[in-house]
């Protein structure tokens, strides 16, 4: 009698778990590149990866998930500094990029990771490139005038450091950007694509 009862719970068990992920399966199923933009945005990386992976599953070609992928590849390199989900990251950005190349988001944030490993002549290229894709791409020109910014306040203080006398003019301006409002971390773009910017 017990090895029955104890038969008919494991049975129950095995049920009520299959139906508990079932469940989860059709939850992440419904869940929107919204909510997982949010899951991302919250940290909660690992909810976001197992949502992106399912969706892949079904729709391999979606750009949209496509996106998120890389998103979420760009936040967990740069909240880690892990250089392989940065270049992770770069490696998906620059395919979203080569297969829409009409959209801006992907140019921007594929600039932001360029400046993060160094290469600021390549950002400088692919904010230009999302720019041209979208001339109101407020993001992309601010990003893009920070980073001319830094590179300015770099020259000057390299400038200084070369030559310790005449140097009252690099100084001067050196001294103005030092005041001037803005970020050294360029930002991403979160915004996952809409479905509209796919059929473009």
């Amino acid at each position: 009698m017990l090895k029955i009862l104890l038969y008919i719970f494991l049975l129950n068990y095995a049920s009520f778990w299959a139906i508990c992920s079932n469940a989860a399966a059709d939850t992440n199923q419904n869940t929107t590149p919204q909510d997982t933009r949010e899951l991302i945005e919250l940290g909660k990386y690992k909810e976001a990866e197992e949502v992106i992976i399912l969706q892949l599953d079904q729709k391999p070609r979606d750009a949209q998930w496509r996106y998120l992928q890389a998103l979420l590849k760009a936040e967990l390199g740069l909240s880690s500094q892990n250089i392989d989900d940065l270049n992770s990251a770069v490696s998906l950005f620059e395919r979203l990029s080569e297969e829409f190349p009409e959209l801006p988001e992907p140019y921007n944030n594929l600039a932001v990771l360029y400046d993060k490993l160094g290469e600021e002549q390549k950002a400088i290229r692919s904010f230009e490139l999302a720019i041209l894709n979208n001339p109101n791409y407020t993001l992309a020109y601010e990003n893009l005038a920070d980073l001319y910014l830094f590179l300015a306040r770099k020259t000057y203080l390299r400038g200084i450091k070369k030559n310790s006398k005449n140097n009252n003019r690099l100084e001067a301006k050196l001294n103005f950007l030092k005041n001037v409002p803005f970020s050294s971390s360029n930002s991403l773009d979160l915004d996952s694509l809409n479905k509209e910017k796919k059929t473009k």
